[in-house]
């Protein structure tokens, strides 16, 4: 998406329950549209839209017509918790529009939806006093929160040990099967030095020993005698 102009309103919002919203990535997409009644409708997120008036953020454009109706104001911007659950989203109030003879607001209900990429229009309902359109996206996900902060600090650790946990039972087999193989080494090696020591052992035999075996006195094989 191309970056949007007139990036005035705020893009954050603390609510009730510890949640944090930035729609600050959702600012700089282009204006959403839908038709209605063969008109079309335009609104933007937390900005001027670029198809409306100025400091307006949603209007229906009118056919065949340089003139547009007004929904709402991006300089009367405010945040509502009314129309989604705790943690689940945010919605934001655009009033000061005007439509079917009447004043009228605009409300975005930005839903949280980790598993869409960017941004999609999901539901419109258009009347008279009230505008209500439901954005899902991932960035309408709450960014810090007390309970989220503890999950995703313990889904970080998880999945770090879980992506660790390949590489550490390789490192873990290799150094056991060396220490393995060292210990059958040393203890082939001590064997046969243990073996080697018997042979010479066994071997060594004194003067004394020899002539016995052949029952030749010692004394006798002084060739002087």
């Amino acid at each position: 998406c191309a970056l949007a102009n007139n990036l005035k309103q705020s893009t954050q919002y603390l609510a009730t329950d510890g949640s944090l919203y930035d729609l600050s990535e959702l600012q700089r997409y282009n204006d959403f549209e839908f038709e209605h009644n063969e008109q079309t409708v335009y609104f933007s997120i937390c900005r001027d839209s670029n198809q409306c008036e100025e400091d307006a953020s949603a209007c229906i454009e009118i056919p065949n017509s340089v003139d547009q109706t007004i929904l709402g104001l991006s300089n009367k911007q405010s945040w509502s918790e009314e129309f989604t659950e705790p943690g689940e989203g945010i919605a934001i109030l655009y009033s000061g529009g005007h439509n079917c003879d009447q004043d009228s607001s605009f409300v975005v209900v930005m839903q949280c939806d980790e598993d869409m990429k960017h941004a999609k229009l999901v539901h419109t309902d258009v009347q008279c006093d009230q505008t209500i359109v439901s954005v899902h996206s991932r960035f309408a996900c709450p960014v810090q929160s007390k309970d989220s902060a503890v999950v995703r600090g313990i889904n970080e650790s998880q999945s770090g040990r879980a992506k660790h946990f390949p590489n550490f039972l390789i490192v873990s087999l290799s150094a056991g099967l060396f220490i393995a193989i060292t210990f059958s080494f040393c203890t082939l090696v001590l064997l046969v030095l243990r073996r080697d020591a018997k042979v010479m052992e066994v071997n060594i035999v004194t003067e004394d020993e020899m002539f016995e075996c052949f029952d030749v006195p010692a004394s006798q094989t002084d060739l002087g005698v």
